[in-house]
C-alpha cells in the first residue's frame, strides 16, 4: 500500500509539473500589453544577513579623535558636507554620494572639513564568513563614489532608517535585514562591474599599445586576433566600447595622422609617405585619406604650406 501511495505521489508531482510548465510558458508570451523579463540564476554566494543597527551621524572638525575598531561590519552612505576618512592610517578624502566601508578590526575615524558638516547614514552587520567571502571575492574599495546609483543607495539608507527607528511591529527586522542586504549586493556588484572593466581596459591597452608600436606595418589583424583569447568581433566591439573607434579605423586614424605630418614637415613624394604609413597602393591612400581629412593628400599639402 506504502509503494502504490508513493507511485501515486511522485505521477501527481509528475503532471502537476508538466501543467504548471504548459500554462507557465502560455503565460510569459510577450505582447503589446506585457512584457517578461526572466530572472536568470547566477552561481553567486549568498548569505543570511544578521543586522545589529542602522542610526544618522554628524562628523566633527576635531582631527584628534581616537580611532575606534569593531568585530563586524559597519557601512555608511555619506548624504551632505565633505571630510576625511581616515581608516588603518590611511586618510580618504569623501564627499556627498559616497560610500565608505570599514571591515571588522579597521581602526578608523572620520572627520567633517572646515565650514561643513558631513553627514552620513550607517548601519552595522554581523560579519560571517559567507559574508567575509563575498567581500573578498569583489574587493570593493573602503570609499568610492556611488555614481550613478547616488539616488538608489539615497532611498534604500533612507528607508531603512525609517523602518528600524519606528515602532516594533511584525516584519520590520526581516523589512530592515533585505535592505541591507539589498545595499550590500548592490555595493558588490558595482565593484564586481568596476574589477571587469578595469580587466576589460587593460586587455585594450594592450592591443592598442600594439597597434601603436605596429601600425605602419601590414598588420594582419586576423592573424593577431588569433592569438587572442577572444573572437575578433568580441575584440573589436570591446575596442571600440573602450576606445570609440574600431581596431580597424584606429590604425587608419594613425596612418593619416602620420601622413598628414610628413605631408608638412617633409618634402617626400607622396607615393613615399604611402608606403611610409603602410600603404602599397597610392590610390587606395589617396581615398582612405580624402575621406578622413575631406581633401586629397596634394590638396592638403598645398594648403598647409
Amino acid at each position: 500500500m506504502k509503494k502504490i501511495d508513493y507511485f501515486v505521489t511522485i505521477l501527481v508531482h509528475f503532471y502537476t509539473n508538466l501543467i504548471n510548465n504548459k500554462y507557465m510558458k502560455i503565460h510569459l508570451r510577450d505582447s503589446e500589453e506585457r512584457r517578461h523579463y526572466l530572472v536568470r540564476r547566477l552561481d553567486t554566494i549568498d548569505t543570511k544577513i544578521d543586522t545589529f543597527y542602522t542610526g544618522t551621524f554628524k562628523a566633527l572638525e576635531n582631527k584628534d579623535l581616537n580611532p575606534h575598531k569593531h568585530s563586524f561590519l559597519e557601512i555608511m552612505f555619506i548624504d551632505s558636507g565633505q571630510g576625511t576618512i581616515e581608516i588603518e592610517k590611511k586618510n580618504y578624502k569623501a564627499s556627498k554620494d559616497d560610500i565608505v566601508i570599514y571591515l571588522p578590526n579597521h581602526m578608523h575615524k572620520e572627520y567633517s572639513d572646515k565650514n561643513t558638516v558631513m553627514h552620513a547614514y550607517f548601519f552595522g552587520v554581523k560579519y560571517t564568513h559567507s559574508l567575509k567571502n563575498m567581500f573578498e571575492s569583489c574587493n570593493p574599495p573602503f570609499v568610492f563614489g556611488s555614481g550613478r546609483y547616488s539616488s538608489l543607495f539615497l532611498k534604500l539608507f533612507k528607508t531603512l532608517i525609517n523602518e528600524s527607528k519606528g515602532d516594533i511591529v511584525a516584519y520590520s527586522d526581516k523589512i530592515t535585514n533585505c535592505i541591507v542586504k539589498t545595499i550590500i549586493l548592490k555595493i558588490l556588484q558595482i565593484s564586481s562591474k568596476n574589477k571587469e572593466a578595469a580587466k576589460s581596459n587593460k586587455f585594450i591597452k594592450e592591443i592598442q599599445n600594439y597597434l601603436d608600436n605596429h601600425y605602419l606595418e601590414d598588420i594582419k589583424l586576423d592573424e593577431y586576433y588569433d592569438s587572442l583569447p577572444f573572437s575578433k568581433y568580441y575584440i573589436a566591439r570591446l575596442f571600440k566600447t573602450c576606445m570609440g573607434v574600431t581596431p580597424v579605423n584606429y590604425i587608419i586614424s594613425k596612418r593619416i595622422d602620420s601622413a598628414r605630418e610628413l605631408l608638412i614637415n617633409s618634402d617626400k613624394k607622396i607615393k613615399d609617405i604611402c608606403n611610409e604609413v603602410g600603404y602599397k597602393d597610392i590610390y587606395y591612400f589617396t581615398k582612405v585619406f580624402k575621406k578622413e581629412i575631406g581633401v586629397s593628400p596634394s590638396e592638403y599639402r598645398k594648403h598647409r604650406i
